[in-house]
């Protein structure tokens, strides 16, 4: 009910936001709530507005940034060591590169979250939907499936392909062709590692 609740009111400032923002070509649609809050709030709502904003976004940040660096040195790489130090270092790495990406994609917040969101679709839906059902995947596979999968998300989107057909598909796709092909050439006797 939360969420309903949550959802409900979000769509509702989507849409007041519509009516009462003009909507210029240079119009930054990110910008719609703070914009609304200046326009019809006074100076102290406007604050608690704006830091309500900045606090959901840094708690997100943080959050995402630390599931990053404990996936590296806990899941991609589990026979290494990873002290206090190395742990640190792999935030800081971590940290660097999202912030390198924030800097100098072109695109505007909402759309690298789409094409985050597409990766990781079309990285583990394949993967997932065939364990579901209990089909045989060897490690080999299953990592080729999940590269493909992201990779072709990346080019769909960089060719521009995505005006005529969302790059989730095509992403999907390819994860499940390369499972074919690579149990056609024989290469899933050992199941996924769980």
């Amino acid at each position: 009910l939360w969420f309903i609740s949550f959802y409900a009111i979000t769509i509702g400032v989507g849409m007041v936001a519509r009516l009462l923002v003009p909507a210029g070509s240079g119009f930054d649609a990110e910008l719609a709530l703070p914009t609304m809050a200046v326009t019809l709030l006074p100076s102290f709502l406007v604050g608690l507005i704006l830091a309500g904003l900045f606090a959901a976004t840094m708690s997100t940040a943080d959050s995402q940034i630390l599931s990053c660096s404990a996936a590296i040195t806990r899941d991609l790489l589990p026979n290494k060591k990873f002290g206090l130090t190395g742990t640190k270092i792999t935030t800081i790495l971590v940290t660097a590169i999202a912030l390198l990406i924030a800097l100098i994609a072109p695109q505007n917040v909402f759309q690298l979250v789409l094409i985050a969101w597409s990766g990781l679709g079309s990285a583990f839906t394949p993967l997932i939907t065939l364990l579901s059902f209990k089909k045989r995947v060897s490690d080999k596979t299953a990592i080729v499936m999940m590269l493909t999968g992201l990779v072709t998300v990346v080019l769909w989107r960089h060719f521009g392909l995505n005006s005529f057909i969302y790059e989730v598909f095509p992403g999907i796709l390819s994860g499940f062709i390369v499972y074919g092909v690579m149990s056609v050439m024989g290469l899933n006797r050992r199941r996924v590692s769980e």
